[in-house]
């Protein structure tokens, strides 16, 4: 088992979003597994590079990262904007699905705290 949270976080988000895509399919309706894959897709990945983010300005032990790291990094949201107005604009992707495909972090956090919360701690056992 990996001993790291936003690992397991990240794979349940992931494992997830895909029963989300997989129920929509039997919908039938492409435009709400767009949406559904598409909220999934960015909200995963900019929770991975968030972290990322966070842990590397922690990692330097200095008070602020290079301004280029920080215009890539803000560049990611942009990119992630675009997509999605995109996507909504030319009625590609349902709003609502894609709002629910966007919302698989929660119960990936929830489901970690509530695991470590009924877990003993590494110190008890």
């Amino acid at each position: 088992m990996n001993a790291d949270p936003v690992v397991r976080i990240e794979r349940t988000a992931w494992a997830l979003g895909a029963l989300l895509v997989a129920a929509t399919v039997l919908l039938r309706s492409a435009t709400v597994t767009a949406g559904v894959a598409l909220g999934v897709l960015v909200a995963v990945l900019n929770y991975r590079y968030l972290v990322r983010f966070v842990r590397s300005l922690l990692d330097s032990c200095v008070r602020s990262l290079p301004r280029g790291r920080y215009l890539l990094y803000f560049c990611k949201y942009a990119v992630s904007g675009v997509a999605i107005v995109a996507a909504l604009k030319y009625r590609v992707a349902d709003p609502i699905a894609l709002l629910v495909g966007a919302s698989v972090l929660l119960p990936a956090i929830l489901r970690e705290s509530v695991g470590c919360a009924a877990g003993p701690s590494s110190k008890e056992a």
